[in-house]
């Protein structure tokens, strides 16, 4: 939320936010009863600055967390 309200105190963060692609699903799962956000973090700033009210996410089960791999 601070990269978004001053975004000219973190501006390398704001700069990051703003060259994500947003094509991408946000990946989530369900933990104790409340989603948590896996990856996508930038992706969400970006939509929730551009007003948008739908995102697309993936549902990751708990179970096949390990399958997760970071693209560098």
């Amino acid at each position: 939320r601070a990269v978004m309200e001053h975004p000219e105190a973190h501006p390398e963060e704001y700069e990051r936010m703003l060259r994500v692609d947003t094509v991408y699903p946000l990946d989530i799962m369900e933990n104790k009863g409340r989603l948590l956000l896996l990856d996508g973090l930038h992706r969400l700033m970006k939509q929730y600055m551009r007003g948008d009210t739908k995102v697309s996410v993936r549902i990751i089960p708990r179970d096949r967390i390990s399958e997760i791999k970071r693209i560098p």
